[in-house]
């Protein structure tokens, strides 16, 4: 009788399937319920709007003035996606809270309790996140890049998603706000509070390139366009720059990058309580 208890009682274990869906599903519902995770995403929405209208409308107001250089190396669609260095800070931070609300609140011990595999744990995270973040960060793309466009209606050049470079460049720009939701996530999980996570995010993604950018300009070209946001810069642009990695090679860079962090974070949970 005994053995035939047992058995049932493997019977009635859920198996891996149903674990991770049952993980990332209360992972989803967690992550929609956080009002700042809505709060974050509206506000990178309204801010590279804005700037997508700002600057494309100003450069066609005074297009005729701008030198021949710069009329020569004018990037419609990178231009119009240029508000993407604002949002890439609200894009983390939404995936900065999704770490860090838990651990602020003590939350955490009780999502450990109930998803006791580390590493599932962090995956069931960043399922939802990511897929969040790409959606709403690439449909911010998109209407950032035709409101843009609307602007450069004037003198100045403007393109269409049918034009070489310029889907690529879009879906670019949301890929890259996707990976910088993930990087916040990591970044929470290795330092575990709200405020250290942003502040890292900020440093690594604004501060940095500056002080990089107070090098010696040879080094600075070599460095620079290693950096994360140097690396995913070049997955939203047409024409590239000088010192400027190719799409392909960015995406790459930022991939590992992120990578490097989530694997940082996923050693950090399993060595550590909560």
């Amino acid at each position: 009788m005994g053995g035939l208890t047992a058995s049932a009682g493997q019977l009635r274990r859920p198996g891996p399937v149903r674990r991770v869906r049952a993980a990332v599903d209360s992972e989803w519902i967690k992550l929609r319920s956080v009002r700042g995770t809505w709060y974050a995403l509206l506000t990178a929405a309204a801010l590279m709007l804005l700037d997508s209208t700002v600057v494309c409308a100003s450069i066609n107001a005074r297009w005729a003035s701008l030198g021949s250089a710069a009329q020569l190396d004018f990037d419609p669609a990178a231009r119009s996606l240029q508000g993407i260095l604002l949002t890439q800070i609200f894009c983390g931070v939404t995936g900065v809270l999704v770490v860090g609300n838990e651990y602020s609140s003590g939350l955490i011990r009780t999502t450990l309790a109930a998803t006791p595999q580390r590493g599932l744990l962090l995956a069931a995270k960043a399922v939802p996140l990511a897929v969040l973040s790409w959606v709403a960060g690439t449909a911010i793309c998109f209407v950032s890049f035709l409101l843009g466009q609307a602007m450069l209606s004037g003198p100045a050049p403007h393109v269409s998603l049918g034009d070489p470079g310029a889907l690529r460049a879009v879906l670019g720009g949301g890929t890259y706000l996707m990976l910088a939701a993930l990087l916040g996530m990591g970044l929470a999980v290795i330092v575990r509070s709200t405020a250290a996570a942003v502040g890292a995010l900020f440093g690594l993604l604004l501060i940095l390139p500056i002080l990089v950018g107070g090098l010696p300009h040879s080094l600075a070209l070599d460095i620079g366009q290693y950096l994360p946001s140097s690396a995913g810069e070049s997955m939203w642009h047409v024409v590239g720059a000088q010192g400027m990695l190719s799409p392909g090679a960015g995406c790459g860079v930022l991939v590992l990058f992120v990578a490097a962090v989530t694997a940082m974070a996923t050693l950090r949970l399993r060595r550590s309580d909560a």
